[in-house]
C-alpha cells in the first residue's frame, strides 16, 4: 500500500524513532528497538535505487564502509560501541538476540520481520565476503580501540631511506614507495591471548597513560617489585599482574596518583619482526658488536612483505637510526605447481621440502631458485616448482655436468694423468684449448659481478649455458679423439688434460655456493691430499685476464655457426654425418678472419675434407654450398667409421675397459670387406685396441654380430686378450 511519495532529499529531514512508532508517514522504521538511541536518514554515494528501494540499513560498529561513513556525520557513540563481543555474540540491549551469535539469528530475524509485517522479499546477491584463511569459516566486522603510530612524521625520512637502497627487480623499490605514500598509522595492537606484550600502563580512569622503557624501570615503578623479579618470562598472563605505583610516574613534569595497569592488548607480529636488526645483534647491551653488521647487505623476502617485513624493518630503523636497515633488498614471487596454481595441503598439490630433497636432491632445488627467481626476472611472476620441473633442471644441467666430468676422470685414469697445483695456468697451443680456457674466464668474470651484485638468476645461466653448450657440446665433444689409449700425440693429450682439469677445479669451486652437495662430491674425488678437506674452504677461483681472447671467441661462435649450417645441408640431403664429403664453400656477409687451426676444427666436425671461406657483404648471413657427390674412396672412409662405431658399441656391451685390447674375427672373406682392411686395417687397429684380426672361426669367438653397410655385411665377433 503506498501511504506517500517523497523526494529523496526530504528523506533526509525524517527521523525514525525505535520500535514501535505509529507514525504512518515514515519510510523506515527500526523494527527491533535495539539500543535506546534514534536512527537517522544520511545520504551515501555509494546506495543505488537499481536494486531495491535505495535505502540500506548500515551498522558502523559492524563494517568498514559504514563506519566511514559514520565519521563523516560525527555519529561517534554508535560507531564506537560494538554490537557483538569478542566471539560474535550481541551485547546487552538487542533485546531476546543478546547472548546468540550472529550466525544463529537469522533465520529468528526473518520471522521477525514476517510477524511484524514489514518483510518484502528475500533473494541471493552474490558477492565476496570475508573468511578465516585456515579454517574457512565465515567473519564478521567489529569495530575496536586500538593503538597506533603515527607516520605522517616518519613518512618523508622512509622515502628517503628506502630510494637508497639497491631493489632487486626495481619495480619492487616503486611499490615501497607507493606503499610508503599511502600508508596509513600503523596499528600496533591485537585483541589476542598471545604476543608482544604492550608496556602501555593507564590510570584508573584510563584518561592518560606511561610506556614503561624497560623490565628495569618496570621494577622501579611497581608496586610490589619482588613480581617483577619472580616474573617467567615478559608475557601473558605473568606480566598482567604487575601493578604500577602511579606516585612514581611523572608526565609533563607533574606526579601521577593511583593503581597503573597494563594495557591487555598485545602488540602487531610485525612490531617484534621489524626490530629483528637490533633485538638479534645485541643493540642494547653489546652496540660495538651491532655496528660490525649494521646495515645488513641483504634481505629477501616475498614481494608481499614490501608492506610487511620489509616495511617494519625500514619504519624501526628510520626511528631508531634515520637509515635504511639494509643495503640490497630481492623480492620474489609466489612458488606455484607445476600447472601455476598455489600449492595447499588441502589441495593436494603442496610439496615439502624434506620429500622434495629425497626425491629430487637438494641441489636441483638450489639451482631452480637461483636460475628462476621469479620476481627479479618476470616482475611479480611466480615460480612453478615441481618433480617434473626438478628432473628437467637435473638432465638439462647436473647431469651434463657431471656427465662431462665422468668423460675426464676416466680418460685422465686410463691415460695415467696426474695433476699439479690447481692455481698454475695450464699453457697449450691447441685452439679448442685456448678457446675454452678464454670462454671459462670470461664466465667466471661474468658470475663473479653478477654475483656481487646479488643478481643469481645471470650468474647461474651464465654458468649452465657455458658447461651446456660450450665445455659439453663443444670442448669435450670435440675433444674426444685427443684422449684415451687409442691417441698416440702424448703432448697433446698432456695439455688437454692439464686444461680440463683447470676448467673443472675452478667452475667446481664456482659452483659450490649454487649446488653445494655436488661441487663437493666432485671436488672429493680429484682434491689432493695437501689441498682443503672441503671446496667450500677453497678460494673463490682467481680471473686470470691474459687468458681472455674475445677474438677467437668471436671466429669460433662463427665456427660453430657454419657447423650448424652445414648439418643442416646434410640433415636435408639425407647424407649421415658419419659419411665424409669432399667439399664445402661457406659464404660470409662479415670479415672473420678463420684461421686454418679453427678450419680444421670445422672439417672434423662436420665431415668434410675441404672447406673454402668466402667473403660477400652482399651475401645472407650464412650461405653454405655443400658437395654431396660420394666417390669410391669417400664411400669406403664412411664404411670405416660405421664399422669402428659398431666395434666400439660391441667392446662396450661386452663390458670391455676402454684400454682393453682384443681379438677381432671378421667372418667374411668378401671384395668390400678386404678393401676396408687393405685400406684401414692399421686404423681399425689402432682405434679399436685390436692386437689381431682373424679370418678363421676358433673358440675365442663365442657370440657373433652382424654388421650391415650399403649393399653388403659382414660376421664380426671380439674377444679380449
Amino acid at each position: 500500500e503506498v501511504v506517500n511519495e517523497l523526494a529523496g532529499s526530504e528523506l533526509l529531514e525524517l527521523i525514525a524513532k525505535p520500535g514501535t512508532s505509529d507514525e504512518k508517514n515514515l519510510v523506515y522504521e527500526n523494527p527491533f528497538g535495539f539500543r535506546e538511541v534514534d536512527d537517522w536518514i544520511i545520504p551515501w554515494e555509494e546506495v543505488s535505487d537499481s536494486e531495491g528501494t535505495g535505502i540500506v540499513h548500515i551498522a558502523p560498529s559492524a563494517g568498514k564502509e559504514d563506519f566511514e561513513l559514520s565519521k563523516q556525520f560525527t555519529m561517534t557513540e554508535i560507531s564506537q560501541h560494538p554490537s557483538i563481543d569478542d566471539f560474535g555474540l550481541y551485547v546487552e540491549g538487542f533485546g531476546k538476540y543478546t547472548g546468540q551469535s550472529v550466525f544463529d539469528v537469522r533465520s529468528q530475524i526473518y520471522d521477525d520481520l514476517k510477524e511484524k509485517g514489514l518483510f518484502y522479499k528475500t533473494e541471493q546477491i552474490f558477492h565476496s565476503y570475508p573468511h578465516c584463511w585456515r579454517c574457512k569459516h565465515e567473519l564478521v566486522f567489529r569495530t575496536t580501540k586500538e593503538w597506533f603510530i603515527k607516520a605522517d612524521e616518519i613518512r618523508p625520512l622512509m622515502k628517503e631511506a628506502a630510494a637508497g637502497v639497491n631493489w632487486m627487480p626495481e619495480h619492487a623499490g616503486k611499490r615501497m614507495q607507493d606503499w610508503l605514500n599511502n600508508m596509513g598509522d600503523w596499528p600496533i595492537s591485537r585483541k589476542r591471548y598471545w604476543g608482544l606484550a604492550l608496556p602501555f600502563y593507564e590510570n584508573e580512569d584510563k584518561t592518560r597513560f606511561y610506556v614503561v622503557g624497560s623490565k628495569e624501570e618496570l621494577k622501579e615503578l611497581a608496586l610490589n617489585p619482588k613480581k617483577v623479579d619472580d616474573l617467567p618470562e615478559l608475557h601473558r598472563p605473568w606480566i598482567d599482574e604487575i601493578e604500577l605505583d602511579g606516585a612514581k610516574i611523572r608526565i609533563d613534569g607533574e606526579t601521577q596518583s593511583g593503581v597503573w595497569r597494563r594495557v591487555l592488548d598485545v602488540g602487531d607480529c610485525w612490531l617484534d619482526a621489524g626490530i629483528v636488526p637490533f633485538s638479534t645483534l645485541n643493540y642494547l647491551s653489546d652496540k660495538g658488536y651491532w655496528e660490525e653488521w649494521y646495515p645488513f647487505e641483504l634481505i629477501t623476502e616475498y614481494v608481499p612483505q614490501v608492506k610487511l617485513w620489509f616495511y617494519a624493518t625500514l619504519f624501526m630503523s628510520v626511528a631508531l637510526q634515520g637509515k635504511a636497515p639494509w643495503q640490497n633488498v630481492l623480492a620474489t614471487g609466489f612458488l606455484v605447481d607445476e600447472k601455476g596454481k598455489a600449492m595447499h595441503k588441502s589441495a593436494g598439490n603442496a610439496i615439502a621440502f624434506d620429500e622434495a630433497a629425497d626425491n629430487s636432491g637438494a641441489d636441483p632445488i638450489r639451482w631452480l631458485y637461483l636460475r628462476e627467481r621469479s620476481a627479479n626476472r618476470h616482475g611479480t611472476g611466480n615460480l612453478r616448482f615441481g618433480y617434473n620441473i626438478l628432473n628437467d633442471v637435473r638432465r638439462r644441467f647436473l647431469v651434463i655436468l657431471l656427465n662431462s666430468f665422468r668423460f675426464f676422470v676416466q680418460n685422465a685414469t686410463l691415460d695415467g694423468f696426474t695433476p699439479t697445483s690447481t692455481q698454475k695456468v695450464p699453457e697449450s697451443q691447441h685452439v679448442l684449448d685456448k678457446w675454452v680456457l678464454s670462454r671459462f674466464s670470461n664466465v667466471l668474470k661474468t658470475t663473479t659481478s653478477s654475483i656481487e651484485e646479488f643478481d643469481s638468476p645471470t650468474a647461474a645461466e651464465t654458468i649452465e649455458r657455458f658447461v651446456v653448450n660450450d665445455l659439453s657440446q663443444w670442448y669435450i665433444r670435440r675433444s674426444r679423439d685427443r684422449v684415451g689409449p687409442s691417441t698416440t700425440d702424448e703432448q697433446d693429450k698432456q695439455q688437454f688434460y692439464e686444461v680440463a682439469y683447470f676448467i673443472f677445479d675452478n667452475l667446481t669451486r664456482m659452483l659450490a655456493p649454487f649446488v653445494p652437495f655436488m661441487s663437493e662430491s666432485i671436488y672429493q674425488s680429484y682434491k689432493n691430499d695437501d689441498d682443503p678437506v672441503s671446496v667450500h674452504l677453497t678460494d673463490w677461483p682467481t680471473l686470470h685476464e691474459e687468458l681472455i681472447q674475445n677474438k677467437l671467441e668471436n671466429e669460433m661462435d662463427v665456427a660453430r655457426s657454419i657447423v650448424e649450417k652445414i648439418h643442416a645441408r646434410r640433415k636435408a640431403a639425407n647424407i649421415k654425418l658419419r659419411q665424409p664429403l669432399a667439399a664445402s664453400t661457406v659464404t660470409v656477409n662479415v670479415e672473420v678472419d678463420i684461421k686454418e687451426a679453427i678450419l680444421a676444427v670445422i672439417r672434423d666436425e662436420v665431415n668434410v675434407k675441404n672447406i673454402t671461406l668466402k667473403y660477400d657483404n652482399e651475401a645472407s648471413e650464412l650461405d653454405i654450398e655443400l658437395e654431396t657427390e660420394i666417390s669410391e674412396e669417400l664411400r669406403q672412409e664412411g664404411e670405416l667409421r660405421e664399422f669402428v662405431r659398431a666395434v666400439q658399441s660391441m667392446r662396450k656391451s661386452s663390458g670391455l675397459t676402454p684400454d682393453q685390447r682384443i681379438y677381432m674375427y671378421i667372418g667374411s672373406e668378401g671384395d668390400e670387406v678386404m678393401r676396408l682392411i687393405d685400406r684401414f686395417g692399421e686404423e681399425m687397429r689402432q682405434k679399436l685396441l685390436v692386437e689381431e684380426i682373424v679370418f678363421d672361426d676358433d673358440t675365442r669367438f663365442e657370440k657373433k654380430d652382424t654388421i650391415e653397410f650399403d649393399g653388403f655385411s659382414t660376421e664380426v665377433s671380439i674377444s679380449k686378450v
